[in-house]
């Protein structure tokens, strides 16, 4: 077992009825390591997989409600984080960070 989904189960075991979040990359794999947890023998009463996307819909939910705004998919996602990337974070020609 890996040290992130024993650390998971070791929190699972010491918060029982809590209700936790587990931050993914995607529901898929959120899910993956609440299974291996599971096997392991611990259960995962109460645990909610939280994808980061899912996470950021939550919160800026209501402003994109209130300014009558939709969220992109597909192509226009892609093109959207491909122009952001190409014009890079200072502003100028190309990123620093990336």
């Amino acid at each position: 077992m890996n040290r992130l989904v024993s650390a998971l189960g070791d929190f699972c075991a010491g918060h029982v009825c809590d209700e936790k979040w587990l931050v993914a990359p995607s529901f898929r794999v959120g899910r993956q390591w609440v299974d291996c947890v599971v096997r392991g023998g611990t259960a995962a009463l109460n645990l909610r997989i939280k994808p980061l996307r899912a996470i950021a819909l939550d919160l800026a939910g209501p402003l994109l409600a209130e300014r009558q705004l939709k969220t992109v998919s597909g192509l226009a996602y892609e093109l959207l984080v491909a122009r952001l990337l190409a014009a890079g974070s200072d502003g100028g020609g190309g990123s620093r960070y990336l």
